[in-house]
């Protein structure tokens, strides 16, 4: 069981895991979109999120679909707090060996590590908690679950 988040820029309608899903939702993708559906639902509803399954990319929280023992053309990126919180970002379709040498793929992960970034001096100064009890962030005053709206992405 886990919490999912995503993350949206201010002044846009979408959170940026919805324009991946428009982004990429044609015929060429589709198997491959599935299959992350898939495997996002599978992970949230049995073991939880667990860093061991998904692709390492960056940081120290940031990984990708598909899991590491699939093969894709898609990524999508996200940063894993396991077992029970995940936030899902955006990516697109795999181009070149690394996401380093990949034109589309370098600014969405270079752009996820500022936001892990961001959440992990937010944690330091106790703007939130992370509470694996609520598999969620909280409010370190209320104790209630925190959208993460206020970190200011």
């Amino acid at each position: 069981m886990g919490t999912i988040y995503t993350i949206g820029k201010e002044g846009s309608e979408e959170n940026e895991f919805d324009r991946f899903r428009l982004d990429t939702a044609n015929i060429q993708y589709l198997s491959d979109m599935n299959d992350i559906l898939l495997t996002i639902k599978y992970m949230g509803e049995t073991e939880g999120y667990y860093c061991a399954t998904l692709r390492y990319e960056a940081g120290k929280y940031i990984y990708a679909f598909p899991p590491r023992d699939e093969i894709g053309s898609l990524r999508l990126y996200c940063i894993v707090y396991e077992p029970g919180i995940i936030i899902l970002f955006s990516g697109g379709a795999k181009t070149a060996a690394t996401w380093q040498e990949d034109s589309n793929l370098r600014p969405v992960v270079e752009e996820l590590i500022e936001i892990e970034r961001r959440i992990e001096s937010a944690l330091h100064l106790g703007r939130i908690v992370l509470d694996q009890n609520q598999r969620g962030f909280t409010d370190p005053n209320t104790k209630r679950k925190h959208l993460l709206k206020d970190i200011s992405f």
